[in-house]
């Protein structure tokens, strides 16, 4: 486990609004342990930043509070595990994620604000089955994962325009694959469908391979 903090204005001298201000951090966790028979990993990271600026570039004869500020702080935190048995003969593999991230801007204006903000956030679960045998490979599994998406503008003590949208798209995949050995050469053959938003798409592969 380890966290990182950080400030930027740290050196700037007191009571001048021309310098930077904010800060920053981050930190990681992970953790493994045996579990079922196999191993499972945990991973864990996050940041934060955030950071303002004055506005105005005379700043002489304004009084620090005065000072109108622009200001941006963006963050992301991500979240990881994975559970693995594996022997001779194959592996059974689970896997999970969860990912965020997200940013806001305030920009001053002659009057009021305009403010911008956005957001992103991934998840996700996957199973697979691996068969090992002297000549050939086998996998099969499932994944299921799931992205939402939202951006908004607007303004604060100004009249204004305001926007947002959002969106969610779930994705279904199922996929499949083998490989045999026969002397020298090595064919593989692949496939996955996914569904998402009410669309089937299907990818086969091919391959073939020559080892002399």
């Amino acid at each position: 486990f380890s966290v990182r903090s950080g400030y930027p204005g740290v050196m700037a001298p007191r009571g001048d609004p021309s310098y930077l201000t904010g800060g920053t951090g981050d930190w990681m966790a992970k953790l493994e342990l045996p579990l079922f028979g196999g191993q499972l990993r945990l991973l864990g990271h996050g940041s934060r930043n955030e950071i303002d600026a004055a506005a105005i570039a005379d700043v002489v004869d304004v009084t620090p509070d005065a000072v109108p500020r622009n200001t941006f702080d963006w963050d992301g935190r991500s979240y990881g595990l994975a559970w693995l048995r594996a022997d001779a003969d194959g592996a059974v593999r689970v896997q999970a994620w969860s990912a965020a991230a997200g940013a806001d801007v305030m920009w001053s204006l002659a009057e009021g604000s305009a403010d911008l903000a956005t957001r992103r956030r991934d998840e996700g679960l996957s199973l697979s089955v691996e068969r090992l045998s002297d000549r050939s490979r086998t996998v099969g599994g499932v994944r299921i994962e799931r992205s939402h998406t939202a951006y908004t503008v607007g303004f604060t003590d100004v009249q204004g325009p305001s926007y947002r949208q959002s969106s969610h798209t779930p994705v279904a995949t199922g996929f499949f694959e083998h490989g045999h050995s026969f002397g020298d050469f090595r064919f593989e053959a692949a496939s996955a469908v996914s569904g998402a938003a009410g669309a089937v798409h299907a990818g086969p592969r091919l391959r073939t391979r020559w080892s002399p």
